[in-house]
């Protein structure tokens, strides 16, 4: 049964880990893991480097989270 906002459990917890992994895990792995190899292949200045790495972690995320959803619905 819906709780009175219209929100249940389920989606409130999968809502919360959606944003924890944008908003948290997402651009940490942009700033240590992309921005190295991003400033090695030759984007420069580094804080380019971060940006570019921390924008490509939040749409990998974005995309998995999309798969995962699409992959449980069918």
């Amino acid at each position: 049964m819906p709780e009175r906002d219209g929100f249940t459990k389920d989606l409130r917890v999968a809502l919360l880990l959606s944003l924890f992994v944008v908003i948290v895990v997402a651009p940490l792995i942009g700033v240590y893991a992309f921005s190295p190899l991003i400033f090695v292949w030759g984007i420069e200045p580094y804080q380019l480097a971060v940006a570019l790495g921390v924008m490509l972690a939040e749409a990998i995320a974005a995309a998995a989270l999309y798969l995962l959803v699409f992959h449980t619905r069918r």
